[in-house]
């Protein structure tokens, strides 16, 4: 795996790569919170460079590697970062995929810019439900200040580590040292760019999160695949299933067993599903 900066005209970004420049390029987008672009992406990086491709996941602003910039990290923001970073590495249409958070970039991207967005990967994404995990408590939460001490404690406590962790891996297998060291290390930073995304996306006292992509659904007519866990308690089934129905050209694969983070949760089926989306010619 190949590391580079690449300097944008808001911000720089952090670049992970893996595969030949010229293959055709994948760009996966990774999640808020700690999470940031190898420790969502790396297995698939390997994966995806090994079938072909040139994989590419970029570190948001504020998140990995990446420094926080000058202006709040929202949602639009990390729309407005990708279509730069595509500009800047002169990809003219590309396979965009993310989780969570970076799954509602993904389709913030390919709603604003359907022409370069060749095919869509949506994991846990965010953006096709409203509901707010933690109710109206969080939505007051978020907007008070954030004690760095408290991602410290989770990090430095084997026990409230592992809680995390079974939140959104339901699989013990996916749970391995070298992920839960990753995770720990993410946790030790400061997490602005999450409180600027949450405190955008949450007036205090709301029922629901702002963005919701559900009306515009129908204008993404790329060939789209929705992979969801069915024990993600982040972003609820139910709501992605009936957003999808509203997708012209989308395929939806419901992972039992599995959490928020299915390609780490559910590794071989997602990627076996992710290699059969990627080679498939005809989109029935």
């Amino acid at each position: 795996m190949r590391s580079r900066d690449v300097k944008l005209d808001r911000t720089r970004v952090r670049v992970w790569e893996m595969g030949r420049t010229g293959n055709p390029p994948v760009v996966l987008l990774h999640g808020g919170g700690v999470d940031h672009a190898r420790l969502s992406w790396e297995p698939t990086l390997h994966q995806l460079a090994a079938l072909g491709f040139h994989v590419i996941a970029p570190d948001f602003p504020g998140y990995g590697e990446s420094p926080f910039p000058q202006e709040p990290v929202t949602l639009d923001v990390l729309a407005a970062t990708v279509t730069e970073l595509l500009e800047a590495l002169r990809l003219e249409k590309v396979i965009l995929g993310g989780i969570s958070l970076g799954g509602g970039a993904a389709l913030a991207v390919a709603l604003s810019h359907p022409e370069k967005v060749e095919r869509l990967v949506l994991v846990g994404a965010y953006g096709l439900s409203s509901f707010i995990p933690g109710g109206r408590l969080a939505t007051v939460w978020v907007h008070l200040p954030q004690p760095q001490w408290l991602n410290l404690a989770l990090s430095s406590s084997p026990l409230l580590l592992d809680l995390t962790l079974r939140g959104i891996l339901k699989n013990p297998a996916a749970r391995t040292p070298e992920l839960r060291g990753m995770v720990a290390q993410a946790m030790r930073r400061s997490t602005p760019a999450w409180n600027d995304f949450q405190r955008s996306e949450m007036v205090p006292g709301s029922k629901g999160l702002k963005t919701v992509f559900a009306p515009q659904l129908r204008r993404l007519t790329m060939p789209i695949v929705v992979v969801h866990g069915l024990e993600d308690f982040t972003i609820p089934y139910r709501d992605v299933a009936q957003a999808f129905a509203d997708m012209p050209n989308a395929e939806l694969h419901p992972i039992p067993h599995a959490g928020h983070w299915t390609q780490r949760d559910a590794a071989a089926e997602f990627h076996s599903i992710l290699a059969r989306f990627l080679f498939k010619e005809v989109f029935l």
